[in-house]
């Protein structure tokens, strides 16, 4: 599946967003979604996402992500409480994670010592 981003919550599905990605916006509603102010933050300014042709069927229109940190936008279709924006799951740390095991392996050797 690839990268989706539904313009009714912002929510990311499919993989990470990463800087100069494809993805897919994906609108499940009933209304065509008309995108704009994208330009800091993707290829196009603007987009015209479909209506969903029926239930499970999502219109989509393709993108692609810039090198910009303003994921803010203007979005007919938003539904979720605050301005449009796109809703990036934090990421995971890779050196907490040893970081972590780290200090799991030290605390043992104290509790042998």
């Amino acid at each position: 599946m690839p990268i989706q981003i539904d313009v009714s919550n912002g929510n990311v599905s499919g993989g990470r967003l990463t800087w100069g990605c494809n993805f897919e916006w994906v609108n499940p509603t009933g209304n065509l979604a008309i995108l704009n102010c994208c330009g800091a933050f993707c290829t196009q300014t603007s987009y015209s996402v479909p209506a969903a042709t029926g239930p499970g069927q999502p219109g989509i229109t393709p993108a692609q992500l810039l090198m910009g940190f303003q994921m803010v936008f203007g979005d007919s279709a938003w539904t979720a409480p605050g301005m449009p924006h796109i809703v990036v799951p934090p990421a995971e740390d890779e050196d907490d994670d040893d970081r972590g095991e780290h200090r799991r392996h030290r605390d043992h050797e104290k509790e042998v010592a």
